[in-house]
């Protein structure tokens, strides 16, 4: 799946027709009614049902990590307002850290990556509290930060689960075999509408394997405040 999730959609559709196409003009037909037809429209029916919750389940998913990782940069930001106040020496190590922490995140693109750098940076705060009075607003905006660090965690662990994916495949699976074996007569036109519907089904499910794995184009641009903070040089987001 990884390896397929690096592949831009675009490049999906003309195979997966062609691919449709050749089924659907080779498989040998079964003429449907009755029984069979109800259950088609059932099972397509299902489909659509589960499938567009759980797309949109993860679309919203990627929103809220892009807003949850923007509040994150916007927290370091705050946090270079705040170090004014102190002693030039201390200033410089925050600053050090921070850009250790932020390029951990930025390398990865998975906060998690930087949990040690964090805390490197909360510690050394709390040890120059006593000695620097300017360290406590520091260390307040950090702590206050720890709760986008907790959402970001939930985001990134709220893929689709593996029984949800079952379910998927199952009516996808038996939605496509459908489509493939209705008999469409000599109606080219036809047979061209069903290698389109297969392929388009099968780049949906695509499309939702890269918003579940974070490799969409939309899921990627989630962490450019932590790149844009990084090659600022610690000054933008934007």
């Amino acid at each position: 799946m990884n390896g397929l999730s690096r592949i831009r959609l675009t490049y999906y559709y003309p195979v997966l027709f062609v691919i449709f196409l050749a089924l659907v003009l080779n498989v040998h037909k079964i003429s449907m009614t009755g029984g069979p037809l109800t259950l088609f429209s059932v099972n397509s029916f299902l489909l659509a049902f589960y499938l567009g919750p759980i797309m949109s389940g993860q679309k919203q998913r990627i929103d809220d990590l892009a807003r949850t990782v923007r509040s994150e940069g916007l927290a370091m930001l705050s946090v270079m307002v705040h170090d004014r106040e102190l002693s030039d020496t201390h200033r410089a190590e925050i600053r050090k850290l921070i850009r250790q922490y932020v390029a951990a995140c930025s390398r990865a693109h998975q906060p998690g990556e930087g949990e040690r750098e964090y805390e490197r940076l909360l510690a050394y705060c709390l040890e120059i509290e006593a000695r620097d009075k300017g360290a406590q607003k520091v260390i307040d905006t950090l702590v206050a930060n720890q709760q986008n660090r907790g959402q970001i965690a939930t985001l990134l662990r709220g893929a689709v689960y593996s029984h949800e994916w079952v379910v998927l495949l199952v009516l996808f699976t038996i939605t496509i075999s459908y489509i493939v074996l209705i008999d469409y007569g000599n109606s080219i036109p036809l047979t061209v509408v069903a290698a389109l519907l297969c392929a388009g089904l099968t780049l949906l499910l695509l499309i939702l394997q890269k918003l579940n794995s974070l490799t969409h184009k939309r899921a990627k641009q989630v962490w450019e405040p932590f790149d844009r903070l990084l090659s600022s040089n610690l000054t933008q987001i934007d």
